[in-house]
């Protein structure tokens, strides 16, 4: 029997109690026997040999102590081989295409694993699949290899029954929803992973409706309004279908091209599902553009109660309005809503209405989807009121049929009253009449290719006109120094109202100013380099400072991804290999190396819109010194070398901030705005002000900018003779290469003794108390450990290697008893972060240039 047997269908029209909704009273079943159940097929997890997939860093293997031997474990340590299927001869067989197999199924000769990212419970890799020929069905064609996705616990997450619970239920749901072709498809389930579909249209970027719908901004054309209907049609029916996976009958929907898939019943309601985290982003994209439903790991189950023969509701849980139904929001809201309805799957008819929106006017309903808006929303989203459209969808009627029926559908979900709310079969049936009663002729793909193409020209002469801007930023910056120079005496800080702090800095400050123009162009010819450029970075690391967002950074901008091995020098490789151990109580403890390596040139400094502040706040209000009465009053200019650590670790803080201005600079160069739904701040103006203003939160930013930047000229000239012994000895690159390197090392600068000046403060602190510099040492290892912490990978891997990069100036200035380290023990790895992070302060100084002469 397929419902529990006090299980009746029923309609929206029967009326109930509140009380008969109460899952709490022990009356309340489950609706179906699935429901307690799952499917595990673990066999297909089990042969997938992750222990290989961690690669040379991890224990499994010892370092490699060749480069001979590097290269031959190279690639057989990045392919995962799995056991030979005994029908593996039918790969032979020139009549294999008519046995079709699942290569899912155990049927699997050999697959390649990248990893992704990670969210807050499971890290996801992109396994591509190689095995017995399948033909597709849809495409009318075979292939071979085909890229899924594995998800696995994180391991720094223990194995917990709750979290267990949530994955057995995403895995069930999919398995249920099998049929659907609007649901992503598992393939395997077991535990805590799992192997899907993997969401790739094709296009980068474009892996969510959220991203498909930003792509259509500033497209008012009849194709895309056209698309827009087709993808809210389906993304209806997928709704529809997950509302309908026990209901006994189903009607035909006319959507042209699918006979045969199913819509409820319109009217019903008798779902036994209900998704519940339903919005754009966990809509996939997958091939030929079709959205698909994901995520199910916080769906709900319902519940029946047979002694009164009605469905029990559930309890809500997130307090976040952005995507809420108007009754979640009342559960949150106890004092001016006692009674609020109960939850059923009308929670996701509501949320189908705000993905309406998002896609009929490409912005989320609330805009800024900020932390600090939550309270002003939430009881907006509680009484039912619904933000204001943005014209020139705020019409009554629109010209546009397509998006008028997008328009009316939207509303229709988005009713205050549960009860009022048509059901999911009802939208998904009304749009697809929509669509099959367009005009003949909308949409017609001819307009759209002219459209597309006057949009590409525009994007053309846009590009053209921004790398004009590029070609003559090289002057434009000169001739900023050059204004600069001759209003404020050759210093930067003197131009600004702000007097400085530490007036010995002044001359090193100047010498900077001095020298920076023809220093510049060195500094960016030099990220070119491998040695420079190449970092083999964890980032799969766990935060052990701090609780961690359930979700990470969501712009596009803020993943990276490993470089494939052959572009990696076999003997940077080597090098880093040979070069793992640290000293226990030393100042750095870089990430063991593995055959992971990111590119700074492949993925520069950018302004991904990521809010790092409760990093920052961890890092100067835990990670600096201020138990000292002096340091209360002048935590950066006291007499103590733990007001020079807290200085130096400020003048980090203030070049990231100049290089998040210099990101929002370069993105309104092009794109001519920002989003302020992606990103939190959206005025580079304002943003320098408030960051390194004179009258900003920090007022000392700038001039503890450059207190760092001396400490790294100190301490890159402390390790000059080692660099070019590097360069005569060819780790660092070729004759034109090392030119370069040897012309930042011989600059005038670098013997300047003026640049001194932050060194020796340190140094001569440092020498009053060396019986606790283990302190520095310490905080610093927990400056580089935070940053695992930094939810964005692109800021993380950045931050790590400006932290490495300050942490080795600090180890050459002071070493362990303030006298200095020892140059011979320095990795490649910092000497390279070392080089990089001077010249990444250096742009940092250039921006603040730039704005001041604004």
């Amino acid at each position: 029997m397929l419902h529990h047997d006090g299980w009746a269908a029923t309609t929206t029209s029967d009326k109930h109690d509140d009380d008969n909704y109460n899952e709490n009273n022990g009356e309340c079943v489950p609706m179906a026997p699935w429901q307690t159940t799952s499917y595990p097929n673990c066999n297909s997890i089990h042969e997938i040999d992750l222990v290989l997939s961690s690669g040379k860093g991890s224990i499994a293997f010892a370092p490699l102590q060749t480069t001979k031997m590097a290269a031959a474990a190279s690639t057989t340590m990045r392919r995962r081989w799995l056991t030979q299927h005994p029908w593996q001869h039918l790969q032979d067989e020139p009549h294999r295409k008519n046995h079709q197999l699942n290569p899912m199924m155990g049927m699997i000769k050999q697959e390649d694993i990248t990893f992704l990212g990670q969210g807050w419970f499971r890290a996801a890799w992109k396994m591509d699949v190689e095995g017995l020929e399948q033909y597709d069905e849809e495409e009318e064609d075979y292939y071979q290899k085909e890229s899924v996705v594995l998800k696995t616990l994180r391991y720094e997450r223990d194995f917990l029954q709750e979290y267990y619970e949530l994955h057995r239920r995403d895995a069930l749901a999919m398995e249920r929803l099998t049929a659907s072709p609007y649901v992503l498809d598992v393939y395997g389930y077991c535990g805590q992973s799992a192997i899907n579909e993997l969401a790739n249209f094709g296009i980068e970027g474009m892996s969510s409706l959220e991203k498909v719908a930003r792509g259509f901004r500033g497209l008012d054309i009849e194709p895309v309004s056209k698309i827009k209907l087709q993808l809210a049609a389906m993304v209806a029916q997928g709704v529809s279908h997950l509302h309908s996976i026990d209901y006994p009958d189903f009607v035909r929907d006319g959507y042209p091209g699918n006979s045969g898939s199913v819509v409820n019943i319109p009217g019903s309601s008798n779902s036994t599902l209900v998704h519940y985290d339903l919005n754009p982003r966990n809509i996939a994209i997958v091939k030929r553009g079709k959205p698909k439903l994901n995520d199910f790991n916080v769906a709900e189950f319902l519940m029946w109660n047979p002694k009164t023969n009605t469905k029990c509701g559930f309890e809500g849980r997130f307090k976040e309005p952005w995507w809420r139904a108007p009754e979640e929001m009342q559960v949150q809201m106890t004092t001016e809503y006692p009674n609020p309805p109960p939850l059923t799957e009308k929670v996701d008819v509501y949320a189908l209405g705000n993905i309406l929106w998002d896609l009929l006017t490409t912005h989320s309903p609330w805009g800024k989807m900020k932390k600090e808006r939550q309270d002003e929303v939430r009881p907006k989203v509680a009484k039912g009121e619904l933000p204001k459209l943005p014209p020139p969808y705020d019409k009554i009627t629109l010209k546009d049929p397509a998006l008028n029926a997008l328009k009316d559908a939207m509303y229709k979900c988005l009713r205050l009253n549960p009860e009022d709310r048509p059901t999911a079969g009802e939208i998904a049936e009304e749009l697809a009449e929509a669509l099959g009663n367009l005009p003949e002729g909308f949409g017609d793909k001819s307009k759209f290719k002219e459209e597309i193409e006057k949009f590409d020209r525009k994007k053309d002469k846009k590009e053209k006109d921004k790398k004009k801007k590029d070609d003559a930023h090289g002057s434009k910056i000169a001739a900023t120094f050059r204004v600069s120079s001759a209003s404020s005496g050759g210093s930067l800080l003197k131009a600004s109202t702000t007097p400085l702090h530490d007036e010995s800095l002044s001359p090193g400050i100047t010498a900077i100013d001095t020298s920076l123009p023809s220093l510049s162009p060195l500094f960016s010819s030099l990220r070119s380099l491998p040695f420079f450029r190449l970092y083999s970075c964890d980032m799969l690391a766990s935060c052990e400072y701090i609780p961690q967002e359930l979700f990470e950074c969501y712009t596009e901008s803020c993943e990276i991804y490993p470089i494939d091995d052959d572009e990696v020098p076999m003997d940077l490789k080597s090098n880093d290999f040979n070069e793992h151990e640290f000293e226990l109580d030393g100042w750095a403890r870089w990430d063991m190396p593995s055959d992971d390596y990111y590119d700074t040139l492949q993925f520069p400094e950018d302004y991904t819109g990521y809010d790092g502040s409760e990093v920052w706040g961890f890092i100067h209000n835990r990670i600096g010194f201020h138990e000292e009465e002096a340091l209360v009053r002048d935590e950066y200019d006291a007499d103590s070398w733990k007001a020079d650590f807290n200085k130096a670790v400020s003048g980090l803080h203030a070049m990231v901030s100049a290089q998040v201005v210099r990101g929002m600079i370069e993105k309104l160069q092009d794109t001519g705005e920002l989003d302020p739904e992606s990103y939190q701040w959206t005025d580079p103006v304002e943003e320098y002000e408030r960051r390194l203003g004179a009258n900003g939160e920090t007022p000392e930013a700038v001039e503890n900018m450059y207190f760092t930047m001396m400490l790294l000229l100190s301490g890159v000239r402390a390790a000059r003779d080692r660099l070019l012994q590097d360069c005569d000895s060819g780790s660092i690159g070729d004759a034109e290469a090392c030119e370069t390197l040897r012309s930042i090392l011989t600059h005038p600068l670098m013997d300047d003794p003026n640049i001194d000046a932050a060194s020796r403060r340190l140094k001569d602190h440092a020498l009053r108390d060396t019986n606790n510099l283990w302190e520095a040492r310490m905080r610093t290892r927990d400056l580089m450990r935070i940053m695992n912490c930094v939810q964005c990978n692109k800021c993380r891997f950045h931050g790590k290697i400006s932290t490495l990069g300050l942490s080795t100036a600090l180890q050459l200035t002071l070493g362990r008893q303030g006298m200095g380290g020892d140059v011979a023990k320095i990795h490649r790895v910092e000497l390279a972060a070392l080089v990089t992070t001077m010249g990444k302060f250096a742009s940092g100084i250039e921006l603040c240039y730039e704005m001041q002469a604004l």
